[in-house]
């Protein structure tokens, strides 16, 4: 089982699995399973999540056509706190590669 020491959600520095952008640092693990991140308790809770509006800008969508397929059921899984939603950035690449099709 490979293990890398992380923080938050930072880039590649130097080829390394190591990343450090003052969020705290996190281990993610290759499991059967997939990769798990496994934060530590200096980690914000969040540090794995994106909101509605980040998620829309990652994929290039507006924040509308996201809260559609919200409501439709059409897009990622949602976690929902208060009012707010919050997609996980495992789910959404989970989800993404659901959507890939054969031409």
């Amino acid at each position: 089982m490979k293990s890398a020491v992380i923080a938050g959600k930072g880039t590649m520095n130097h080829g390394h699995d190591k990343h450090n952008n003052g969020r705290g640092s996190a281990e993610v693990r290759d499991t059967p399973a997939g990769r798990i991140f496994v934060p530590s308790p200096s980690t914000p809770l969040l540090a794995e999540y994106m909101s509605e509006a980040e998620f829309a800008a990652e994929i290039g969508r507006t924040v509308r056509t996201v809260a559609r397929w919200r409501s439709l059921g059409e897009g990622p899984p949602v976690t929902k706190i208060g009012r707010q939603n919050y997609y996980r950035r495992d789910s959404t690449r989970a989800w993404m590669v659901s959507l890939e099709r054969d031409v």
